[in-house]
């Protein structure tokens, strides 16, 4: 049986280096074993398909123009989630039942708050979103809904468009989600 010979690693030296990149990679091992292992939900997520006891949540309310038109929001819908239910809001409507309105003219600015906050992408709208018969859908996951937050959609007239917009006209809004019993306490 021959002798076989090794070879000498050259080369390889300890250093702080490999020693962060070995345990960097066990970290990772770690945690993709973690992940891997944990419970999945069943199911679609609620925004594609809510729970099976979800309820549709969907408050309309309209505004008349004012006689003369203040450079200062005027709350359209404000509504309170049900005490005890979260949910996703998957759509929206803002339209302008009357003439004279010209999209994207700036006569008319909706705005939408959750709990006195602006939702990012419709804090700033100058154009109809959706129908009376089609609400405009809300892209992506929707928006996340929690028990006892206000839902608010304002309309800025701005100045001198009483001019242009029709006495009489009204702006209509809406909002439509799916609300659904909490489940435990948020936090525990």
């Amino acid at each position: 049986m021959p002798l076989v010979k090794s070879r000498p690693r050259l080369g390889v030296v300890r250093s702080d280096l490999t020693d962060a990149e070995a345990r960097l990679r066990k970290y990772t091992a770690d945690y993709t074993l973690i992940m891997n292992n944990r419970l999945k939900p069943e199911g679609l997520p609620a925004y594609i398909q809510p729970p099976k006891n979800a309820v549709r949540w969907q408050p309309r309310a309209d505004l008349t123009i004012p006689v003369v038109p203040a450079a200062a929001d005027q709350a359209v819908l404000s509504e309170r989630i049900p005490l005890g239910y979260d949910g996703t809001l998957i759509a929206i409507t803002t339209v302008w039942n009357g003439t004279g309105f010209v999209e994207a003219s700036g006569d008319i600015t909706w705005r939408v708050k959750i709990d006195g906050r602006f939702v990012p992408f419709f804090e700033a709208i100058t154009v109809s979103l959706g129908s009376l018969t089609v609400p405009f859908d809300v892209a992506g996951q929707g928006i996340t809904l929690l028990s006892g937050q206000l839902v608010q959609i304002f309309a800025n007239f701005a100045v001198g468009s009483e001019g242009r917009l029709n006495a009489g006209g009204k702006t209509i809004c809406a909002a439509s989600a799916y609300i659904w019993p909490r489940e435990r306490p948020i936090g525990l």
